[in-house]
């Protein structure tokens, strides 16, 4: 469930973990992975956060760090290492979709042809036919 940005203040604000200081570090450096990855290396306490803090991060700053259904609580680094390989699983799609585009228009190839000649694996190609319709 989505939070309006004023709930999320006020459980900023008021909801005592004790960690505020962690919430505004988490916050600071979203966008620096390797400060990010320093702090919670450095303060033990906020590797493990409980939903509604996760929720309260999720809505700052669009973290995307999920909590599976029946768990109150996760290891920040481990939901951060996820969402970096899903990025970069991403991206891999993306690229290989630019060079499947390229290839179809420079050499007049299917987009069948493009993917055999870049050897796109099975699942790849799954993702790929999406981005393709």
């Amino acid at each position: 469930m989505k939070q309006s940005f004023s709930l999320v203040k006020r459980k900023l604000l008021w909801y005592d973990t004790g960690n505020r200081k962690g919430y505004l570090l988490f916050i600071k450096y979203a966008r620096d992975k390797d400060k990010l990855k320093k702090v919670l290396n450095t303060d033990e306490s906020f590797r493990h956060l409980g939903r509604e803090e996760v929720d309260v991060l999720n809505a700052c700053v669009g973290a995307k760090i999920a909590v599976k259904e029946g768990e109150e609580a996760i290891d920040v680094c481990l939901a951060i290492e996820q969402m970096n390989e899903e990025a970069a699983q991403k991206e891999r799609i993306f690229t290989l979709f630019a060079n499947i585009k390229n290839l179809m228009e420079k050499m007049g190839w299917s987009a069948e042809q493009s993917m055999d000649v870049l050897s796109v694996s099975d699942s790849d190609r799954k993702a790929l036919w999406q981005l393709l319709k």
